[in-house]
């Protein structure tokens, strides 16, 4: 077969753009592609070699060793991630001091919802009237609301500001996320990164030349269809969380995958650290 090279490239088929022609000659499956064109071109009107099955062999390694790495260089991100954001927001917690003013908050409050039933039962054996005793109540209420409302506002600062840099903290979380439906949908639909090359330097080629070459139009729109198909894949995937995990369904219910998630106790629904209705 003939070898093509970047002057064959330029001249033969009028690419100008080094990088489209550096993309070309450094992907084994364009460079096959154009080496029978080339060949085709050379000798009119005789069928081009078909590859030899070494050659499909090694473009097909070669494919599986880049998608392992890459799958290898996600699962060790993600790895990553899952171990050290749990201790990321376990941190925030402790340098914010929000153990100790939960528990503390947590005991105020129940102190004052206590109030009624201690008092009843200090004010038993002795003449004291219900009207009398509602004032009791209202009095010692009335003492303790303050420190306790000071206690709440400084919790819910404190649980916003938590949020908020447990947020800033979930940008690994949401990339992980994007990871998941990108893969799912590139092995769903069969676009895969090579496939994403391929039609970006066909793209490449149509915009230079023009829709000249029929097997390369109908390739791309292949590769576009393909491409379609993969963003309709990916923007149906839904997540839902589980509580202890979070899972990604497809458009028929089924579940593609999961992984751990974190508790963000602010990061969602009406303030209520303590649990009060």
């Amino acid at each position: 077969m003939a070898a093509i090279d970047e002057n064959i490239l330029r001249t033969r088929f009028g690419f100008n753009d080094i990088n489209v022609i550096r993309g070309i000659l450094s992907d084994p499956t364009q460079r096959v592609r154009y080496e029978k064109e080339y060949e085709g071109i050379l000798h009119p009107g005789q069928p081009a070699p078909a590859v030899s099955a070494p050659v499909i062999d090694t473009q097909k390694q070669e494919r599986e060793a880049l998608n392992q790495k890459l799958r290898e260089e996600e699962q060790g991100f993600l790895t990553k991630f899952r171990t050290e954001y749990p201790t990321v927001l376990s941190s925030l917690e402790s340098t914010l001091g929000l153990p100790q003013l939960r528990e503390t908050a947590f005991g105020a409050v129940q102190d004052i919802k206590g109030l009624p039933e201690e008092i009843r039962v200090a004010s038993q054996g002795r003449d004291v009237s219900a009207n009398q005793l509602n004032r009791m109540i209202s009095a010692r209420s009335a003492e303790r609301l303050p420190e306790v409302n000071d206690l709440l506002a400084a919790l819910q600062f404190k649980e916003e500001e938590y949020g908020r840099q447990a947020q800033r903290a979930m940008t690994p979380y949401e990339t992980e996320i994007g990871f998941m439906k990108d893969r799912a949908s590139r092995e769903s639909t069969g676009f895969s990164q090579d496939s994403q090359r391929e039609l970006d330097l066909l793209l490449t080629q149509i915009q230079e030349e023009g829709a000249t070459n029929r097997a390369t139009l109908d390739r791309a729109t292949q590769l576009a269809q393909l491409e379609q198909q993969k963003y309709e894949y990916e923007s149906s995937l839904r997540e839902i969380n589980l509580g202890n995990k979070v899972i990604l369904v497809d458009s028929k219910g089924n579940m593609i995958s999961s992984f751990p998630a974190a508790k963000l106790s602010t990061l969602s629904g009406p303030y209520n650290p303590l649990g009060l209705t």
